[in-house]
């Protein structure tokens, strides 16, 4: 499959669980808004309003991360996002983050991060075989994930 294919079937993937996380957020009673952009990188997946301010939920579609509940996640840490996506954040003190939601392979889980979690977030080189390429990855320690929710 050519990198262009590879990309739009990423991007495929990772527009359907955006939209499957916003429904579940709207059910729960937000008002929601999908970024106009989605897809592209470096940007937020959805805006929600809490208490008024707008903030940010990013959405991860992850090919391998299986789990039913926190006990039985199949990786010993997990990864978050890119670090430079959370570094940029962090150096401009942009803080509307209220949480990452982690998807499981088959769209069905969640792990939900929120902004407390993140003294527990480390950085770590990792080698990224579609890209050819050693990226800078933030993790979570699974004993450190503490919600899990239902997307369906």
């Amino acid at each position: 499959m050519t990198t262009n294919a590879v990309f739009q079937k990423e991007l495929k993937r990772s527009k359907r669980s955006v939209i499957i996380v916003a429904e579940l957020l709207k059910r729960r009673g937000y008002r929601v808004e999908i970024h106009p952009d989605l897809g592209v990188p470096d940007e937020c997946d959805i805006y929600i309003w809490v208490r008024g301010r707008k903030k940010h939920i990013e959405v991860k579609h992850s090919r391998t991360l299986d789990f039913t509940g926190v006990s039985d996640i199949n990786y010993k840490d997990v990864i978050i996002d890119r670090a430079h996506r959370i570094d940029w954040r962090l150096e401009h003190n942009i803080n509307d983050l209220h949480a990452y939601y982690l998807c499981n392979w088959n769209l069905t889980k969640a792990i939900v991060l929120t902004p407390r979690s993140r003294k527990y977030w480390f950085k770590m080189a990792t080698p990224i075989k579609r890209d050819n390429e050693i990226a800078s990855l933030y993790y979570i320690p699974r004993d450190k994930i503490r919600k899990v929710v239902n997307l369906r």
